[in-house]
């Protein structure tokens, strides 16, 4: 008897963790065909016996649609009987659905507090999300100092928005002191992930020092990374380093290919370079 169907033999037989170890390999197609339709099937059995984990994937399928026709008073009942047993993954869908008004009436401070209490659960993109709202004034009063302490919690679990994010606190001194060689850090974080705006500002701290050795091969190799995905800042930076010889041998050809690259993104600083070109 192969896996899947040692599992269903067992999801047959009403074991719970069986019903949403199946549901989870008809969801993600993992063994077998994806099958939105049978995955509600057996996250619906695990979840009337109470499973937190499959009441909040049904919440997940209401939402979007999956298997089953989209229901926002459904997909906000999943939430609500899975984050009663206070799972992160559904308190934070739930704080979502109160933030857009979607199944419920739109409340961002009960949005908020449900944000909250996934963070604090350990959920990274609650973590995530609540540094963000912070940092912006999103929901809650502006607070910088809340910003670093939950961008801090969710770059140490592998975010890396939330790791450039961090980066740029230490750097500018945002809810922290500046600390260069902690900016460097965390850039490095976000830049391994292949995060583009890190990559650009983990070369800009190469090209000038802070908080690591100056580093000109690295610097230049860090803002093609990003240049190539597009970001339109690294675009500019290699443009500029191809102009004045910076980091590179002068290329005037090379430098009107990558400004011109970041000036059709709308890049003042390159539209006002390709200016005086």
């Amino acid at each position: 008897m192969d896996d899947i169907s040692a599992l269903t033999s067992n999801a047959e037989a009403g074991i719970k963790d069986a019903q949403l170890a199946l549901g989870e390999k008809y969801f993600n197609g993992d063994g077998v065909a994806k099958n939105y339709s049978e995955a509600v099937k057996w996250f619906n059995k695990a979840a009337m016996q109470g499973d937190k984990a499959a009441q909040n994937y049904l919440g997940r399928c209401y939402r979007s649609g999956y298997g089953v026709s989209r229901n926002a008073v459904k997909a906000v009942y999943w939430f609500e009987m899975s984050a009663r047993q206070n799972y992160p993954k559904a308190l934070y869908n739930l704080g979502k659905c109160y933030k857009y008004g979607f199944g419920v009436a739109p409340g961002i401070q009960r949005a908020m507090q449900l944000f909250k209490s996934s963070a604090e659960g350990g959920y990274v993109t609650a973590q995530r999300t609540l540094g963000a709202a912070y940092y912006f004034g999103d929901g809650v009063p502006r607070n910088l100092a809340l910003a670093v302490k939950w961008f801090k919690k969710a770059a140490d679990n592998g975010n890396g928005y939330s790791a450039n994010a961090l980066g740029d606190c230490y750097l500018y001194g945002e809810g922290t002191e500046k600390n260069y060689a902690e900016a460097a850090k965390y850039y490095a974080i976000a830049a391994e992930k292949g995060l583009a705006e890190a990559q650009n500002n983990l070369a800009y701290c190469y090209e000038s020092g802070a908080g690591v050795e100056e580093n000109p091969v690295e610097a230049f190799r860090l803002y093609k990374l990003s240049a190539e995905q597009g970001f339109a800042t690294a675009q500019y930076n290699l443009g500029r380093c191809y102009y004045y010889g910076e980091l590179v041998k002068r290329n005037k050809a090379e430098a009107m290919k990558w400004l011109g690259k970041a000036a059709d993104q709308g890049h003042a600083q390159a539209i006002e370079l390709i200016r005086k070109i």
